[in-house]
């Protein structure tokens, strides 16, 4: 007997099945919420291992001995008055030598070549900073030299930074750009449903991390996770649930950064090693807080009357 009509075309079309369940099944592994930690967790890890002090070099220095090619006429063109100069050295010449901000780069092409047109001009300019961008000290088209010292000595003098530091955050390289881009993407797939535990974690790994990567964009990044803790603080979130998230979140990266300090290896051992220091550190800080007899909370408590009704 002849099979119905379902049967028949399912039997003359198993793949159009086979095709069907398969995204019934990937749709569903996307929602499974321990899909959705393990994608956090990762790309959580990711932010911290690229703001890494040693694992940043390497891939700027790698990135700029790939790519930070000055070759052309038009980078010759933006690059003369350091080739003439060397003002800054190697590592501030991008903000002491005047060419190097937009303004600046715009005139020397102008100059060197004055039958080109604006839009020439403009994408040489971006060509060559694309370039700068991949070196460790990277650039900062925004500020002639004037105002780069003019800033760099306020952040010396007012926050007591570091030269060094202070060089460092106000440049930007792509290395930077990529951890503040993962941090930015993960922030942005899972801002509404992060609570003050959460979020605690997310300003003591961006806050630590940035600092010590001297990056300014991550900065920026954590202005933000801390308005959101403001908001919720305000509303209904505890404070120690707060406090609990950012202890594991210093924790995290202080774990990583004192692994990689000790260790100089190549790219993919150091970010092997230090992945097994995050999440080692992140399992232990969960077990000990599950054999706390009595949490956090109630010590406060106990030490502070008033915490309960404690709001900012």
């Amino acid at each position: 007997m002849r099979p119905s009509t379902v049967d028949y075309n399912e039997y003359l079309n198993p793949y159009e099945k086979s095709q069907f369940d398969l995204d019934n099944y990937l749709c569903g592994f996307k929602n499974d919420p321990k899909y959705r930690k393990a994608l956090q967790d990762s790309s959580d890890y990711l932010t911290v291992a690229l703001s890494t002090p040693s694992i940043e070099n390497e891939i700027s220095h790698y990135l700029a001995s790939r790519y930070n090619i000055s070759a052309s006429q038009y980078d010759k063109a933006i690059d003369s008055r350091d080739n003439q100069t060397h003002v800054g050295g190697s590592t501030l010449h991008h903000n002491l030598d005047d060419n190097h901000t937009w303004l600046g780069a715009i005139k020397a092409l102008q100059e060197k070549f004055p039958d080109d047109s604006e839009a020439q001009n403009i994408y040489h300019a971006l060509v060559h900073f694309s370039k700068d961008c991949t070196t460790p000290s990277g650039i900062n088209p925004f500020l002639n030299p004037s105002e780069f010292i003019d800033a760099k000595q306020s952040l010396v003098e007012h926050f007591h930074f570091t030269p060094s530091l202070a060089n460092d955050l106000l440049n930007i390289n792509v290395a930077e750009l990529c951890a503040a881009s993962v941090a930015a993407i993960s922030l942005i797939l899972s801002f509404d449903k992060l609570k003050a535990d959460k979020l605690g974690q997310q300003v003591a790994r961006l806050s630590i991390a940035s600092y010590f990567a001297g990056n300014p964009a991550m900065f920026l990044i954590t202005a933000v996770c801390i308005g959101r803790i403001f908001y919720l603080l305000w509303t209904e979130s505890p404070v120690e649930e707060l406090a609990k998230g950012t202890l594991q979140g210093a924790l995290q990266v202080a774990a990583v950064l004192k692994i990689s300090a000790f260790i100089h290896p190549s790219m993919f051992v150091g970010i092997v090693v230090t992945a097994v220091a995050y999440f080692g550190v992140n399992w232990l800080y969960n077990q000990a807080s599950s054999f706390i007899n009595e949490d956090i909370n109630v010590i406060l408590s106990k030490q502070f009357p008033m915490y309960r009704s404690y709001k900012l």
